[in-house]
């Protein structure tokens, strides 16, 4: 074999190489609202801060005219095995109610929400190319109160639910249905689902990279275009859907994601309406 051959050959096999390393690394291609189908790489810890902004209108009890709410959420998630990961999400809360005591008076609490722990298993993988690949997963677990005295539902709440990835040379997207049993009594939540009611979660994601237009050797990272729709569907027929536009930025083992929900069907009587919802985030792999 000539010098030119075997130097154009190891460049296309680098090159794929390089493809194989960011289809691994899709802790990529992950929406910011809709639960993935991926897992991070085999024994590797993703670090996801997500900073959650979410403007509500009064309560149909009238105990708020208007609330606010600022959250952190952190989750840490590990992968067993290829097909199998757990993580546990910790949120820390800011949060402002006008007229709750009556009034124009501003309450504010302060604190750790409730933390969602769940286990994640594929069982469906068919990989048709460097890239390209279909797969579907499992999630189940429950959500646990922090015990906090505003901020917390004080039950444990099981979940339950069935995510499909796919990925198709520029384009990707993320199909889910969730199915949280909410334990608690209370007539009337504040956060979607947070009621005594039970719900069902069902979140369409499309995502499409911006750049490169193919990854090659000199490939840092991509820009992909999102969007999203998420509704969610309670047993007391309160059920609200969200139209989410995102932008994110994908490195080898970092990310970055932003997004805004806004509503586009809401039915609510039992929670507050959510007027918009605005999100950062960013992914780190160790």
């Amino acid at each position: 074999m000539d010098e030119g051959k075997l130097r154009t050959e190891m460049r296309g096999a680098a090159a794929m190489l390089v493809v194989g390393v960011f289809a691994l690394n899709a802790h990529a291609q992950e929406a910011m609202w809709a639960e993935a189908a991926t897992q991070p790489p085999s024994q590797t810890l993703r670090y996801r801060p997500m900073a959650h902004y979410v403007r509500y209108g009064g309560s149909p009890s009238g105990k708020f005219t208007r609330a606010e709410e600022l959250s952190i959420e952190h989750e840490f998630a590990f992968a067993l095995k290829p097909d199998v990961s757990l993580s546990v999400t910790v949120p820390t809360t800011y949060r402002t109610t006008k007229g709750r005591t009556g009034g124009d008076a501003t309450d504010e609490d302060s604190g750790i929400g409730d933390i969602t722990a769940l286990a994640k298993i594929r069982w469906y993988k068919d990989d048709t190319g460097p890239i390209d690949t279909v797969r579907s997963s499992i999630f189940f677990g429950a959500e646990i109160p922090s015990g906090h005295e505003q901020l917390s539902s004080k039950s444990v709440d099981p979940i339950v639910g069935v995510a499909t990835t796919w990925i198709r040379k520029r384009w990707g997207g993320t199909f889910t249905v969730g199915y949280k049993m909410n334990t608690n009594q209370e007539e009337e939540g504040l956060e979607p689902g947070d009621a005594k009611a039970d719900a069902f979660n069902i979140d369409n994601a499309v995502m499409y990279r911006l750049a490169p237009e193919k990854f090659t050797m000199e490939s840092k990272g991509a820009w992909y275009l999102i969007g999203e729709v998420n509704g969610i569907f309670e047993t007391n027929a309160d059920h609200e859907v969200m139209l989410s536009p995102g932008l994110m930025y994908e490195g080898w083992t970092w990310a970055f994601e932003a997004s805004i929900q806004l509503p586009i069907l809401q039915q609510v009587d039992h929670r507050p309406e959510r007027r918009f919802v605005v999100g950062l985030g960013l992914r780190f792999l160790f």
